[in-house]
């Protein structure tokens, strides 16, 4: 039980990194866009 507990803790805090990235990603997607809006307007 212990072990499985010590997986779900890693589990959550690679979940944890992955949203992290992805808000990261997000934020500089919209920054491109933006960029690019400003570029082409």
């Amino acid at each position: 039980m212990e072990r499985l507990n010590r997986r779900s803790r890693k589990l959550r805090k690679d979940l944890g990194d992955l949203q992290q990235l992805k808000a990261q990603e997000e934020k500089m997607l919209q920054a491109l866009q933006m960029q690019i809006g400003r570029a082409t307007g």
